[in-house]
């Protein structure tokens, strides 16, 4: 290998830390050369259709999608209420919203687990790679503060999910890296509530944000 290779093949590599830096980091900056390590089962396309015998529910769930953009409606639609001195039910159940999403919604929230596979196995190691450092010297860390934790690292029958705690700023940075709307981003993070909710860890969310990351791609997704 040449000088030449080895320095770009060195800077490649000090940029991909620093990306991964970035996001647990709550600093907004390009997440593109992130490359996650991905787990492959035979039974994969079973998991991504719901036919399996486990506790994880997936944030694009079709009945989780249903039920994010109800619960959507009727926040808005109460505060639109309010607005206008509404306080008959019937009439509140009638207010018209406005939401800014694609009318594939559930392909939308499917595209983000997309992403989320991609950046899973870099927090996951700079999340481990923490906490070991922590159990060395607590008194001695000068990484950025970060919230993101590992609730659950291998979820799942066939342990195909990993969920993680405290992800507001990893969701946020996230959207906002691949140009999602403000009301896609509303839509991505009340499926993951909702499924949060359905797995039984709603107190999770309580405060903060709960991202449920499959360890696989939908194949019938494309990241743009």
């Amino acid at each position: 290998m040449s000088e030449a290779e080895s320095e770009t093949e060195s800077s490649e590599e000090s940029s991909d830390s620093s990306s991964i830096d970035s996001i647990l980091g709550v600093i907004n900056k390009r997440l593109n050369s992130l490359r996650g390590q991905f787990e492959e089962t035979d039974e994969r396309g079973d998991f991504e259709q719901g036919n399996y015998d486990g506790p994880v529910v997936l944030a694009s769930d079709p009945e989780v999608v249903r039920e994010a953009i109800s619960k959507i409606r009727n926040i808005r639609q109460h505060q639109k209420a309010i607005e206008h001195d509404i306080e008959e039910d019937d009439k509140i159940r009638k207010i018209s919203v406005d939401l800014n999403v694609p009318k594939d919604m559930q392909g939308l929230v499917k595209e983000f687990d997309n992403i989320l596979a991609e950046v899973r196995q870099p927090i996951v190691e700079e999340i481990e790679r923490r906490q070991e450092g922590a159990e060395k010297n607590p008194m001695v860390d000068d990484d950025e503060p970060i919230m993101t934790y590992i609730f659950e690292k291998d979820a799942g029958s066939y342990g195909d999910v990993t969920i993680f705690g405290g992800a507001k700023a990893l969701v946020f940075n996230l959207c906002d890296e691949y140009g999602y709307t403000d009301d896609e981003r509303e839509l991505i993070r009340k499926c993951h509530e909702v499924a949060a909710d359905k797995n039984g860890i709603e107190r999770h969310t309580l405060i903060e944000d709960v991202a449920i990351a499959p360890q696989f791609k939908h194949e019938d997704i494309d990241v743009v």
